[in-house]
């Protein structure tokens, strides 16, 4: 009891950031503790100096480097802006987050730009996809309308704003972390 517990059979602890973190702390002779299940992950110097992990949120990171990470939206306008290679993503808001919208996208509405898009990404369609979150949790791909407002409807329900996106048929995907 108020010991952590080392969890290196559950698939948090399985991450390839754990696995690197767990390197650097053997060849560095850190201690190094895992929480739940590796999502936090302590280290420790031998002078008693610690540093706490969070998902892959280090303690180097700034909160607008932290929420740009977790952003995708945001992330992709930052590439764009720096010609970074990367999957383009837009933000789409809810018809109620009207406050946000110029008058004469008001005017347009929300589906008349999707609708667009969807054509313009025709045959292989869109993706739509939480702002936030990863593993592909609460992504849909969307080849016809139908599919498009069904996925808005989905994704809109207890939310302002998701992203969209081209499906791109990758082979692979990377994704970097630089600190």
């Amino acid at each position: 009891q108020g010991r952590a517990r080392v969890c290196h059979d559950c698939a948090m602890a399985a991450r390839p950031l754990v696995r690197v973190l767990r390197e650097i702390a053997r060849k560095r002779q850190l201690r190094m503790t895992e929480l739940s299940c590796g999502w936090i992950c302590e280290l420790e110097d031998v002078a008693g100096r610690r540093a706490r992990i969070c998902g892959c949120a280090f303690p180097l990171n700034s909160q607008a480097s932290a929420s740009l990470a977790l952003d995708k939206a945001s992330a992709s306008a930052v590439f764009a802006h720096h010609g970074v290679a990367h999957v383009p993503h837009d933000i789409v808001f809810s018809p109620t987050a009207q406050y946000s919208m110029a008058p004469e996208e008001r005017q347009r509405g929300t589906m008349a730009g999707l609708y667009d898009l969807l054509d313009h990404c025709a045959p292989l369609g869109v993706v739509l996809k939480p702002k936030a979150g990863n593993s592909g949790a609460g992504v849909r791909r969307a080849q016809n309308r139908l599919e498009l407002e069904a996925g808005w409807q989905d994704l809109l329900h207890g939310s302002r704003d998701f992203c969209i996106g081209p499906f791109l048929p990758l082979a692979e995907e990377w994704r970097l972390m630089i600190l």
